[in-house]
Order: C-alpha cells, then structure tokens, then sequence
C-alpha cells in the first residue's frame, strides 16, 4: 500500500490547456452550458490495491466545493479499511 503523505482535494475554474483537450471530445461545441458554469477539480483517491492516485472531474461549479468534501471523506474514511 502506498499513500500518499499530501492528498489533494482542490476546485478551480477549467484551465485552458483542459478547455482544448474536451472541446469537441467529452464536451461537444454545441452543447449549452459555458465553462464559465463548470469547475475543474483535483482529487486523491485509492484504488483496488490501496495505491493513492490523483484524478479530475469536472463539475457545475454550484456543486464544486460540496463534492470537493465528499471525496475528501471517502478518502480519510477509505484509509481505516485498507490498513
């Protein structure tokens, strides 16, 4: 098992370099909702074999700090059980 001593659990607005890559792809270019609405975020998380990893999520940005918390938990919970 490895864990990762700092885990991040961040939102932020939608970087550029992130813009490019999902326009046209996972978020179509007639599609009506504006970045400007989404937030992008940053979250620990562990896998099947207790490994920590870093993934991203997009999300309405109503909604961002609230799902924020939520990984945040089920990571400190997460811990007690692969130990």
């Amino acid at each position: 098992m490895k864990v990762d001593p700092t885990p991040t659990f961040s939102y932020s607005p939608i970087p550029e370099d992130i813009k490019e890559k999902i326009l046209g792809l996972s978020m179509p270019e007639d599609v009506p909702i504006d970045f400007y609405e989404l937030s992008y975020l940053t979250l620990s998380y562990y896998d099947f074999d207790g490994n920590t990893h870093v993934g991203e999520m997009i999300v309405n940005k109503e909604v961002a700090s609230e799902v924020v918390d939520i990984f945040k938990e089920i990571y400190e919970k997460s811990i007690l059980l692969i130990k």
